[in-house]
Formats: structure tokens, sequence, C-alpha cells
């Protein structure tokens, strides 16, 4: 129980095998697109590094893109802290690396006509950035965005810090936010208290689509491999398992959840 108690990601996490059974009998909501962007709002996905898009919401990014609707990508951070400490001219190689990732991956979603915005945070600390991030935020979002980004319980710092600025800023400019969680799949474990699964919604994702997932997830290769600076993958077995799933969940609150 006590480890239970702590939203540290570490190993492989909690598998498929004990998560897809139980997602089968939770009573969860589904939704179609238009039921999380409605027809003519522009979806704005913030990503705290390059392949969280993918993680977070890769289905409804091809789906996105597959009406012809407006899309938006923000990455907060280029991801250079994704190996540890390395010296900084690796780290501008990394950086430069999971930039060329992230745009294969969003062509193998078939969103290549989406606009792209880079923050350049500083991969691993986005909470002491959130005033730049907030400025910036309020720049780019207009009324009536549906803005996508992590869940602010997530177990990852940049994630929930994320999350937080996210949530705030669209509460200002009049967007509707929605969180959806990467590593609390990992975590966690069925019917883990400290999570609102009952505020679930899931989003069906065709077997086009969902190859279409693991192609973009394949295109972060620096994420996928061992090296130099890493004896095991950032991204493990078990959160590749997930890009396959038949559902994208989304935890419904705010305008989502009355909408529904």
């Amino acid at each position: 129980m006590a480890a239970l108690m702590e939203r540290v990601i570490r190993g492989d996490g909690c598998s498929e095998a004990i998560w897809l059974p139980w997602l089968q009998t939770l009573p969860t909501q589904p939704v179609n697109l238009h039921d999380l962007v409605p027809a003519g709002s522009r979806l704005v996905v913030v990503a705290p590094h390059p392949d969280d898009e993918i993680l977070v919401c890769g289905a409804l990014i091809a789906m996105q893109a597959q009406a012809g609707g407006d899309l938006l990508i923000v990455y907060v951070t280029d991801g250079e802290g994704s190996h540890g400490r390395i010296g900084a001219a690796e780290r501008r190689t990394l950086a430069q690396t999971r930039r060329q990732e992230s745009a294969l991956g969003l062509a193998q979603l078939g969103a290549t006509s989406a606009e792209i915005v880079r923050l350049e945070m500083i991969d691993g600390a986005v909470a002491a950035s959130a005033g730049p991030v907030w400025v910036k935020l309020l720049q780019i979002l207009r009324p009536g965005d549906v803005v996508v980004t992590t869940w602010m319980f997530d177990g990852h710092p940049d994630h929930e810090a994320t999350a937080r600025v996210v949530t705030r800023a669209c509460t200002l400019v009049g967007c509707n936010a929605i969180e959806a969680p990467v590593w609390m799949w990992h975590w966690s474990q069925p019917q883990d208290a400290r999570v609102p699964f009952d505020s679930l919604v899931g989003l069906p994702v065709s077997p086009r689509v969902v190859q279409a997932k693991q192609a973009a997830l394949l295109c972060h290769k620096s994420q996928l491999s061992v090296g130099q600076y890493r004896a095991t993958p950032v991204l493990g077995k078990a959160i590749c398992q997930r890009v396959a799933r038949p559902v994208e969940y989304y935890f419904a609150s705010g305008v989502l959840s009355e909408r529904l």
C-alpha cells in the first residue's frame, strides 16, 4: 500500500494485461471527434515534450486532420532533458533530433498542415517557467479553442506544471481545456482511489488510426532506443503497448462535462 501512495514513474509500470480487461468493464461514456472538438473549433494540443502529443491524443489529432479541422501543436520544451545529465552540446543536438522526430510523427498522423509553435522552455523545469509559458499561451489561444494537454496529477512534473498553466490560461481566454493521462497509466492501477476513473470518457479509435499512432511513436527513435547515455529506453514496452489501445481516454470536466 505504501508504494501505491507514490506517483512514481519507474520500471515498466502497470501492464496492459492488467489495464485492458479492467477498462473493458469500466462504464466509460463513448465520445466522438465532435463531442471533443465541436465543428469549427480549433484543436490546440499543448505537449510538454515532443511525443506527448501522440501519447495524449494522437488519435484525436489524426481525426481532426482528416476532417480538415484547424490544428495547432504547442511544444513547451524540445525534450532535451530526456537523457539525463549530458553536456550542453549533446542537449542541443538532442533537441534538434526531437524536433525532427515530432515532425515525422505528425506526418504519420496526417497532420502535416498543423501549425507548430515551440516555446523552447527548459526540459524538466516547466514549473520554473510557468510565467513565460502563461504569457505565450495568452498570445496564442483564442476564445472557443479546445485545448488538450496532460493531466494535472500525471506524476511527471512537466506534465503537471503544463496542465496547471493551460487550465488557468483557458479560463481567462475562454477556451475549453481537456486533460488526458499519460504516466498515470504507469504508476497507477485499476481502482486506485487517487484517480477519478468515473470521469473518464473514451474516444473509439479505428484500426487504421491505431496503426498511424503506432507509426508516429516509432518516429521518436531517440526515446525508444538505448545508447551512450541510457541503458533503457525512455518509452518502455508498456507505454508503447498503450498506444495500440482501441480507445483514447480523457478526463471529462468543465465545459466538456457540461456538454456531455
